[in-house]
C-alpha cells in the first residue's frame, strides 16, 4: 500500500489495465469521480488479505 500503491491504483483505475491485449480493468476516468475512486481505494484497504 502506501504512496506507491496509491499511484499504481490511480493509474489503473483512471486508464484501465490490459495484459497481452486482454482488458483486466476498463478505464474509469470520466465515469467515476475522484471521490468515488478514493472511496473504492479506502474500501479495498479494509478487505485486503495479507
Amino acid at each position: 500500500a502506501g504512496q506507491e500503491g496509491d499511484e499504481i491504483f490511480l493509474n489503473r483505475i483512471r486508464h484501465g489495465a490490459t495484459r497481452d491485449g486482454r482488458v483486466y480493468m476498463p478505464p474509469f476516468e470520466g465515469i467515476l469521480s475522484q471521490e468515488a475512486m478514493w472511496t473504492i481505494r479506502s474500501w479495498l484497504e479494509t478487505v485486503r488479505e495479507d
